[in-house]
């Protein structure tokens, strides 16, 4: 009798993480060209393979910066010179599924920030490096209401400025 209470469990356990893996919100983690991450000190695009890290934070609707959590982390897309039809794009995922539990019932919060990949693996730890050359920003805050399949992802950078779920482009410095 143990034995089938045992595994009557365990096949409860597996299909509520079954369930709970795919209510896990989506959400477009890129950038398009109209919208590239730039160098402020050369008003150009970002460029070098794999130079720039790039991370999504989010947090409850109504959160401040300080507030939100890396969640999803990139980096750019491989490019030589700035002028590259590559240089300032990062591919983080379309769709990106966040970390449960920001699923489909209510908006989040969301911020898109860029460092130097030599300073860190997160945003905070670049601003510790110390490094003078050391290049970073972030985008405004954003709010978008996270999909489920077999809904689109939900975009996060905006091709003409911002709105829901949307964020426009931002420079390094």
């Amino acid at each position: 009798m143990n034995k089938i209470i045992f595994i009557a469990l365990t096949a409860v356990a597996f299909l509520a993480s079954s369930l709970n893996s795919e209510a896990q919100g989506r959400v477009n983690f890129s950038n398009t060209l109209n919208n590239r991450i730039t160098n402020s000190l050369t008003d150009q695009p970002i460029s070098g393979t794999n130079a720039f890290c790039i991370g999504l934070y989010v947090g409850p609707n109504g959160s401040t910066a300080a507030q939100l959590t890396l969640v999803g982390l990139t980096t750019n897309a491989p490019s030589g010179v700035p002028t590259d039809p590559f240089a300032g794009l990062f591919n983080g995922g379309n769709p990106f599924k966040l970390p449960i539990p920001y699923d489909d019932s209510a908006p989040v919060a969301f911020q898109i920030r860029a460092w130097t990949l030599a300073d860190g693996a997160s945003y905070e730890a670049a601003l510790l490096s110390g490094d003078p050359n050391l290049l970073i920003g972030q985008s405004a805050l954003g709010w978008v209401i996270p999909t489920l399949p077999p809904s689109l992802p939900s975009s996060l950078p905006n091709l003409f400025g911002v709105g829901p779920g949307q964020v426009s482009a931002f420079s390094l410095v």
